[in-house]
Parts: structure tokens; C-alpha cells; sequence
């Protein structure tokens, strides 16, 4: 039996897709992993709090992103100017 096939206390990850499965897939760090999972369990563990916790890791997330604009590829590329062999129209 996998570690992913059981569930250490609680019911409220018993969800069609883990949020712990969906993050390591798409290569998710921990401030959305951990977001993801506040807001995927709100209804039946936190509540309210759990979508508080979820906003303020994604403000964390955010906040870093803005501060670190190359870390998440977000870092400004100058644009190509455009001539006009660079455009290609049909008639």
C-alpha cells in the first residue's frame, strides 16, 4: 500500500484528487501547496479560517513573487519591435 492510499486522522482530505498529489504534479511550491490545501479542506475541517490561512499564504506568495520576479520567471522581457516583413496576412 502506497503512503498516498492512506490518511494519518481526520476525513478531510477525502477528496477525487489529494492536494498533496495535485501540487507535487504541477511542480508546486510551498506557499501554493499549502494554499491549496487550506482551501480544498475549508468546508468540512477550518472553515472560515481555513480560506483566511489560504489568502494569506497566497499575500506571502504574492509579496515573495513581487520581490523576486526571477524566481518565478515574471521578470520583465523587452519587446521585439515589429517590422513590416514580420507580419504575415493572407489576401
Amino acid at each position: 500500500m502506497s503512503s498516498f492510499d492512506k490518511q494519518v486522522a481526520g476525513n478531510h482530505y477525502k477528496t477525487a484528487i489529494q492536494p498533496v498529489e495535485y501540487s507535487l504534479a504541477n511542480q508546486l511550491g510551498y506557499m501554493e501547496a499549502t494554499a491549496l490545501k487550506y482551501i480544498s479542506r475549508w468546508r468540512v475541517k477550518g472553515g472560515i479560517t481555513d480560506i483566511s490561512k489560504a489568502i494569506h499564504y497566497l499575500e506571502m506568495l504574492k509579496e515573495h513573487a513581487e520581490a523576486n520576479p526571477e524566481m518565478y520567471g515574471l521578470e520583465e522581457k523587452p519587446l521585439k519591435k515589429l517590422t513590416l516583413t514580420d507580419v504575415k496576412y493572407d489576401r
